[in-house]
């Protein structure tokens, strides 16, 4: 335990008629009361550190130390011995909080051989000149949209200086190594539902070609490329749960892709002999490819959200049709398609096809063939919701056809990364994705933000 004696804090606030400008000075007293009070904290931890690195007090003679090595040494000898190291002082040294901007005295430890003693403070990291907290809230900041410069205003607003874009920058790439931490994790809840869907980003990315600036100097050619965030949800259709599971930044949406997207399905224990039922996604080539060469042994429902968008485009209207009511007549039809999937059994939807059929059969060619294209894999969770109900659960229709609720989760993802625009490097689309799904895991178990960015830090210092 550390103890900090802080004394009796005392307030010297002058009598003022004008109620605004007294809570002026009011606010002034308090703020230089709270920083000098950071000031002390910090410098008191310091010296208690210091105090166990040597296993004496302040002032107390170095042979009434405890026997045994000490975890600091000197940078000189390398000795452990804490009979040989003695307090040199302090020497002066900025630091910025998010209370404000505090100087510090760090305290000095030297050697019998004259060499500086190296003492690791849990209270500051080496060459530290933004605390933890300041750091933690400018991840916080960008899990809420705010842009580096934004940050860099109200920062600068904060602490009377200049904040660095660069440093901003460092302090949100901190947290590009958390989510692959989160998601190397072999998952012991293992979901019987995965919906596989792609979120497409803008990446900057060198083209292998160099050429010379103003200054003379060679710089990278970078151009920017479109690239897919490959992303698996996880389902728990009896409870309603529903959680990202990992997420893989791929160069396309083909074969290799999503293979590599399954295969990592695979190490975190998401199969099928530990209770994967159902993979969800659209009718991509490349995932179709990839599910029959890893998971196909696991059924796959193609998304009726997807075949109903293809089945509109396909639609065409009568020649004598007003251009008006074009828009009416096609989402009539998508309708009365859609009561195929609403049927209550896999029999009865095989019913209300052949009627579709007879009546598109001349009139629709195109759409009909659009609908039959691969139609038994938009069925496919009849067979899983029988096999649930078998085991006493109800898992509800809306939760096994299609990849909307994903598409809805990635609505609010492109609102987020496209304030990004693009991004220059890997660690700043992973740090960025990375908070936003964690932040989405807070909000679903009724977390405060404010605990949740506590966590983060906690798992940043472990880490």
């Amino acid at each position: 335990m550390t103890i900090v004696r802080l004394g009796s804090p005392i307030l010297q606030v002058p009598r003022e008629k004008n109620r605004r400008k007294y809570l002026e000075k009011l606010w002034v007293q308090m703020e230089s009361m709270i920083v000098n009070m950071v000031e002390r904290c910090i410098s008191e931890a310091l010296d208690v550190e210091v105090s166990r690195a040597l296993g004496r007090r302040a002032y107390q003679p170095c042979e009434q130390a405890a026997f045994g090595s000490s975890k600091a040494h000197c940078g000189r000898c390398r000795s452990r011995d804490r009979r040989r190291f003695q307090r040199n002082g302090h020497y002066p040294r900025a630091l910025d909080t998010h209370w404000g901007h505090v100087s510090i005295g760090m305290p000095q430890v030297v050697c019998r051989c004259g060499g500086a003693v190296c003492i690791d403070f849990q209270v500051l990291r080496p060459y530290q000149r933004m605390w933890d907290d300041l750091e933690g809230q400018i991840r916080e900041r960008c899990g809420q949209g705010l842009s580096l410069r934004q940050t860099k205003a109200e920062l600068d607003g904060l602490l009377a200086s200049s904040v660095g874009l660069r440093k901003l920058n460092e302090a949100i790439h901190t947290m590009a190594h958390l989510a692959p931490g989160q998601q190397e994790t072999e998952r012991t809840d293992i979901p019987p539902v995965v919906r596989l869907d792609g979120l497409w980003i803008k990446m900057m990315e060198a083209t292998g070609e160099e050429k010379e600036d103003r200054l003379g100097r060679l710089r990278t050619v970078k151009t920017g490329v479109s690239r897919p965030i490959l992303v698996a949800q996880g389902v728990w259709p009896a409870t309603g749960r529903q959680e990202i599971l990992t997420w893989l930044l791929e160069q396309d949406e083909g074969t290799q892709s999503w293979q590599n997207l399954l295969d990592h399905l695979y190490r975190l224990g998401v199969v099928a002999h530990n209770g994967l039922q159902l993979l969800i996604g659209d009718g991509s080539p490349g995932l179709q490819s990839a599910w029959q060469a890893r998971f196909w042994q696991v059924p796959f429902q193609r998304c009726i959200f997807h075949k109903l968008r293809n089945i509109r485009r396909d639609l065409i209207a009568p020649a004598d049709l007003e251009q008006g009511k074009i828009s009416t007549f096609k989402w009539h039809q998508v309708r009365r398609t859609a009561r195929i999937w609403q049927a209550p059994s896999e029999h009865d939807a095989y019913l209300r096809l052949r009627q579709l059929t007879q009546s598109w059969q001349h009139a629709q060619p195109q759409a009909l063939a659009t609908l039959l294209r691969d139609f038994e894999q938009t069925i496919s969770f009849y067979a899983v919701q029988s096999q649930a109900l078998r085991h006493g659960q109800v898992w509800p229709a809306k939760a096994l056809r299609t990849t909307s609720s994903l598409e809805r989760e990635f609505r609010s993802d492109r609102r987020r990364l496209r304030q990004s625009v693009l991004f220059h490097s890997h660690q700043g689309w992973q740090a960025i994705y990375g908070q936003i799904q964690l932040r989405k895991i807070a909000r679903r178990k009724a977390v405060f933000l404010d605990l949740h960015q506590r966590d983060l830090e906690r798992q940043l210092a472990v880490s």
